[in-house]
């Protein structure tokens, strides 16, 4: 293999730097790979997490009152309204974390996007099985649409998406085919 080396030392350089170019490419896309699955499961699309953190109120079904109870949830204060609103219904989703308080929104619930125009008005698009009733329709929308117009005066009206379509209702009971704002309650 030496003499071959010596012989012919072009084919030589020409392998090794096929080789390093090789090794280039893959560790170039083991890097993106795991770059994408990063910005994945981290909220960087959100926020960086340098930013100070402040409260906002999410609101639950209460386990004592007919009415919603709400708490108060820390979110990263972005400059975005949008990913402020994006983490507030996630809090949401989540469920309460106090005594007192009931889920708004079934398990399982996720939040596939959000945005909200210039208008006031904020797209909710959500992935979910409701398990119907008009009290429980009436509660998981009181829920969402209090917990971002209270929390976020550029939130006028939400209309909310059921995977990424309009639809008449959550399970049967309240109309969605319009947006709902506060006086809707």
């Amino acid at each position: 293999m030496i003499d071959a080396i010596r012989r012919h030392p072009w084919r030589s350089v020409a392998l090794i730097l096929a080789l390093l170019a090789l090794l280039a490419l893959a560790a170039h896309r083991l890097h993106r790979s795991h770059g994408a699955e990063a910005r994945k499961a981290a909220a960087s699309d959100l926020y960086t997490g340098r930013e100070p953190k402040g409260d906002v109120s999410v609101f639950f079904a209460s386990a004592t009152s007919p009415m919603p109870g709400h708490e108060a949830r820390a979110i990263y204060l972005t400059d975005s309204i949008a990913a402020r609103a994006h983490q507030a219904v996630q809090a949401l989703l989540q469920g309460p974390k106090g005594k007192g308080l009931l889920p708004a929104f079934p398990e399982g619930a996720s939040l596939l996007g959000l945005f909200i125009d210039k208008q006031g008005l904020c797209v909710v698009d959500l992935s979910l099985k409701h398990p119907g009733g008009t009290t429980g329709e009436y509660v998981s929308l009181y829920c969402l649409v209090h917990t971002l117009a209270d929390n976020f005066p550029e939130v006028q009206r939400v209309q909310v998406l059921l995977d990424g379509q309009r639809a008449d209702t959550l399970a049967g009971h309240l109309d969605l085919s319009q947006p709902l704002d506060r006086s809707s309650f």
